[in-house]
C-alpha cells in the first residue's frame, strides 16, 4: 500500500496529530478504522492521538 501524498505528523504537548489526505483515507477504509481504534488505545494510556484529513 503506497503512502498518502499528504502525510503530516506533529508532536503536541499531550500527544500527536496525524493528518492525511481525505482521498487516501476513503481509499483505505480498513486503515481508517484502525486509526479510530488507535485513538482509543492511546487515550487509554493517557496520550492524545488526533487523526485528521485535508
Amino acid at each position: 500500500m503506497p503512502l498518502p501524498e499528504t502525510l503530516q505528523l506533529v508532536h503536541q504537548p499531550k500527544g500527536f496529530a496525524l493528518t492525511l489526505s481525505q482521498a487516501w483515507l476513503q481509499a483505505n477504509p480498513l486503515t481508517t478504522s484502525a486509526f479510530k481504534q488507535e485513538v482509543t488505545q492511546w487515550k487509554n494510556v493517557g496520550v492524545q492521538l488526533l487523526v485528521g484529513q485535508v
